[in-house]
């Protein structure tokens, strides 16, 4: 406990210094991605691992869509290439769940130069493609934005063209598998477009663009739908000149949104434009940053715990040729706290930036390395401060190995709080089986965490039983607002079960020992999940495995891929815990099915396959 406790007081004492002048954080590397043409990063998001996916287009002068697939620290793992014989944009990339593939939107050619649609472009975890759909006119439209929505479908804005001189806002909605639901378009006589959609707690949407009220000027535009798309408020915000927002987004919470972009000055120059709304649309404040020259800002993310905005965009450096990345953090009432410039000699620009895992920063964009080679670029930062709760676990002698009859394993707990007030504190473990079931096991609820308090149990003892699954298991530990249901801190450890039969070494199944004497645990779901089927592909049964967090009504069905139903294999209402189903596919004929669990609004689907 005293070697815990002397490290994170170390590194808190290092954050807080950090505080009495705040500094932009340390960039802990950056790479480069492309050809000899010029390649552009649109799109970053972090996966499960740590790594990134970022998309893109490759060669603007022949362009493909390039999807990069990075561990975390930026080594390419795989790369991908989407096209025909005509050019393909790509320009926002989102991870869907709950396959963790990807669904990715832009635009693509379909004659030549001249018939551009809206593209909407499914993928597997892989990068392999799944399916795509394409959606427009005669003329050209665009894809800017997408985003998955809670009835598994996808939702896209960008723009819609009637004729050469008139474009809309165009909101297109899609089932799972990008069939049409419906399509609406908004705007005036002149050029609008959409760049970013978000879906609302309603189950509306909110498109932030721009709306051209001449073919010289235009303003901000946000839109509020309904579910269906109908406008249920809309906003525009700007001055004499042209004004476009390219991101919005919500903040937690539920405290509106807040939207970045441009707004325009004289002589063609332009400042960043940061825009905050409340729910109803009404503008609550509108700031504006740069230099004397053009700047702009695409895109904008609340970060946490601080509840602040970090933005990306780009500014230009005097004399005006020289373009540089910008990087910069505001408060929630917009005043700057530290800003940043990063780049070359020639024209670069962030055009999407994250928080990560660890409380750092991830952004791509452009690096140009010559007037005829412009490549991605990524860039990631450190972290600026250690969370106020601080969470370990140390494991006792590892690397743990269960044997086949069970047994058990020790563990010390420690937390420390180093904020400068108390908190109302939740505490829990949970196991992590190998099919990626989560188990709650300890649980300790509605504690009062003063500042400066430390929490420290040694020596837990945790069994494992004999029949749990072989195979790789996660320890989890975390720390939870208790009126908020924020996480405030985690840690885990993993141990592994040996496979084998033999006599059980004890009948205690997954207790846990040393909190307050004997913990009380519980074994039910923290989440619905359907497993994939074993095995598979299958003749002529195959199992199936669903985890039900709380009791229900629900069904596990299969189909066919026509979508007729096959077999039902449950129906009706069930106790949370964890079942199994057998699907036996003897006087059916070989081919692809979907087995499908429906819980309410959850839904999930498992392909299956039988080879007679």
């Amino acid at each position: 406990m005293k070697k815990f406790l002397t490290s994170v007081f170390t590194l808190f004492i290092l954050s807080v210094s950090s505080f009495a002048q705040p500094q932009p954080p340390d960039t802990l590397w950056t790479h480069t991605y492309g050809g000899t043409g010029n390649d552009e990063g649109r799109c970053i998001q972090q996966t499960a691992d740590g790594g990134f996916i970022i998309v893109g287009t490759y060669n603007n002068d022949a362009p493909d869509i390039y999807l990069i697939r990075t561990n975390a620290v930026g080594d390419t793992l795989w790369t991908r290439t989407y096209g025909s014989s005509y050019p393909e944009w790509a320009n926002d990339v989102k991870i869907t769940t709950p396959d963790n593939g990807l669904i990715v939107t832009g635009t693509v050619c379909m004659s030549g130069y001249t018939n551009k649609n809206v593209l909407l472009l499914k993928l597997n975890a892989n990068g392999d493609s799944l399916w795509s759909a394409n959606f427009g006119s005669d003329y050209d439209d665009w894809g800017k934005s997408v985003c998955q929505t809670t009835d598994g479908g996808y939702v896209i804005t960008g723009y819609k063209s009637f004729g050469y001189f008139n474009q809309d806002i165009y909101l297109i909605k899609t089932n799972s598998t990008g069939t049409l639901s419906w399509e609406r378009t908004y705007g005036g006589s002149f050029n609008d477009q959409g760049n970013c959609v978000i879906q609302t707690d309603d189950n509306g949407f909110v498109i932030a663009g721009s709306y051209e009220i001449s073919s010289a000027d235009g303003q901000a535009y946000i839109i509020k739908t309904n579910q269906n798309g109908d406008i249920v408020w809309e906003l525009t915000y700007g001055n004499s000149y042209y004004d476009n927002v390219y991101y919005i987004q919500k903040i937690a919470p539920n405290n509106g949104y807040i939207v970045v972009g441009r707004t325009g000055i004289a002589n063609s120059n332009g400042d960043i434009l940061l825009i905050k709304l409340n729910l109803s649309g009404s503008l609550q404040w509108a700031n504006n940053y740069g230099g004397s020259w053009n700047d702009e800002g695409y895109c904008v993310r609340q970060t946490v715990p601080d509840n602040n905005f970090i933005i990306t965009g780009r500014t230009d450096l005097p004399p005006g040729n020289i373009q540089d990345l910008y990087f910069f953090k505001v408060d929630p009432i917009g005043n700057m706290i530290w800003s940043d410039t990063l780049g070359g000699n020639l024209h670069d620009a962030g055009n999407s930036v994250i928080q990560t895992t660890d409380g750092g920063y991830a952004i791509v964009g452009y690096y140009t390395q010559s007037a005829l080679n412009m490549d991605f670029y990524l860039l990631r930062f450190q972290g600026e401060l250690i969370l106020p709760i601080v969470l370990q676990l140390t494991p006792h002698n590892p690397p743990i190995t269960i044997p086949a009859a069970g047994g058990s394993f020790q563990f010390d707990i420690d937390i420390a709080n180093f904020a400068a007030s108390a908190f109302i504190i939740d505490v829990w473990t949970s196991i992590t089986n190998p099919s990626g079931t989560e188990f709650t096991i300890i649980s300790r609820n509605n504690m009062n965490f003063p500042a400066g308090a430390t929490i420290s149990r040694d020596d837990l003892t945790q069994m494992v039983p004999a029949s749990a699954l072989p195979g790789t298991y996660s320890y989890n530990a975390y720390v939870r607002d208790h009126n908020t249901w924020e996480t405030l801190a985690e840690d885990n450890f993993p141990f592994t079960k040996l496979p084998g039969d033999g006599a059980p070494a004890h009948n205690e199944g997954w207790a846990c020992y040393g909190w307050d004497d004997a913990s009380t645990f519980d074994l039910s779901p923290l989440t619905f999940d359907l497993s994939p089927a074993s095995p598979n592909p299958f003749n002529p049964s195959t199992t199936l495995s669903y985890s039900l967090p709380v009791s229900g009504e629900i069904s596990l069905t299969v189909y066919d891929i026509q979508g007729r139903e096959v077999a039902v294999l449950f129906e009706g209402n069930r106790a949370g815990g964890t079942y199994e189903a057998v699907f036996d596919g003897s006087t059916i004929s070989s081919g692809v099915y979907f087995a499908v669990l429906q819980a309410g609004e959850f839904r999930q689907t498992q392909k299956l396959v039988l080879i007679k």
